[in-house]
């Protein structure tokens, strides 16, 4: 099967393991079959190898990965829930699986794996904790996603991506009072950062029906003189 070239490829523009460009491989695969044998049938080839070879990973991977290529959400749902149940603490799997169930809008099914991802996975904590809070909110658990919010920031009151992913999730849920008190906290962070904070503090404040108080963040926005 094509696990055998493991090396590397020859005779090609790719660089680098096998391994790098086997998403590419399984591309180009998906595109050719749709140009001749047709899409079911390649379906079925890649069913048959996972079949052929139960116990492989790979296989199953491959097969997962055309039937995304070619939007058979449920189809790749299934396969890599059977492969969550034999890794049930893979990072890739649980995220993999939960965004299957996301596009499904499964929302229930969804959650409790990037709870599980936060508690199993300490590198992929705050990442899955950052995606269950638009979850929350749209599974109606708008209280269960504020908590989560300040639970966040109070983790990680340094980090300039989390004040911006908060701040911003909590704009578009129109939580402006929230928003702005998320920006303001942290205008001493960072003196690059400070203009784009200013910035989002004016539109806040113009959202607001307060133009005045926008002008006068803009007024300093302008006059702030360079980190």
């Amino acid at each position: 099967g094509m696990g055998s070239y493991r090396g590397g490829y020859y005779g090609g523009g790719w660089q680098g393991t096998f391994q790098q460009f086997r998403p590419q491989l399984i591309a180009l695969m998906a595109n050719i079959a749709q140009q001749s044998i047709g899409e079911d049938a390649l379906v079925e080839q890649f069913t048959a190898r996972v079949q052929r070879t139960p116990g492989s990973r790979e296989a199953q991977q491959d097969l997962i990965a055309i039937l995304q290529i070619y939007n058979r959400v449920p189809e790749a749902l299934k396969v890599s829930e059977t492969l969550l149940a034999r890794y049930p603490k893979d990072p890739e799997l649980l995220q993999q699986v939960a965004l299957f169930h996301q596009s499904e809008q499964a929302l229930d099914r969804a959650i409790p794996l990037l709870e599980r991802l936060a508690e199993a996975q300490p590198k992929q904590r705050n990442q899955a904790l950052q995606s269950l809070v638009p979850l929350y909110f749209q599974n109606k658990q708008e209280d269960k996603a504020l908590a989560l919010v300040d639970q966040l920031l109070q983790e990680s009151p340094k980090e300039l991506s989390t004040v911006w992913a908060m701040g911003s999730f909590l704009q578009q849920q129109g939580k402006r009072d929230r928003a702005r008190s998320v920006y303001t906290n942290a205008l001493s962070l960072d003196p690059n950062m400070r203009g784009n904070l200013l910035n989002q503090l004016a539109l806040l404040e113009l959202q607001d029906g307060r133009p005045e108080v926008a002008r006068t963040l803009y007024l300093e926005l302008l006059t702030t003189p360079p980190p």
